[in-house]
């Protein structure tokens, strides 16, 4: 639960910031700090606190690391079996009747 309200908190930033520069685990740690405060506050105090929170999350940007890109690929070790194409009844029903 605590990442799906990081991530609503994040998604709100990304509208007005770059969304790769801030950070994840930042933004979990200060939630977690806030949230005893969240629970103690009025309506007014919380609004406030809201507003402080998504501050300080946009404040404490990680720097843009040029050399740190990573390959988008998928690493697959080789197996004796073909990979599953079709559906599992149906490659069941290919086994029964061959």
């Amino acid at each position: 639960m605590l990442f799906f309200l990081i991530a609503l908190f994040l998604g709100r930033l990304t509208k007005s910031h770059c969304s790769h520069r801030l950070s994840l685990q930042g933004t979990r740690h200060h939630l977690i700090n806030f949230i005893p405060k969240f629970e103690v506050a009025d309506s007014k105090k919380r609004l406030r606190l809201y507003r402080t929170l998504l501050k300080i999350i946009v404040h404490k940007e990680v720097p843009d690391r040029l050399a740190r890109t990573e390959p988008r690929v998928t690493k697959r070790r080789p197996k004796a079996y073909p990979r599953l194409t079709k559906p599992r009844q149906e490659l069941r029903k290919q086994l029964q009747t061959a």
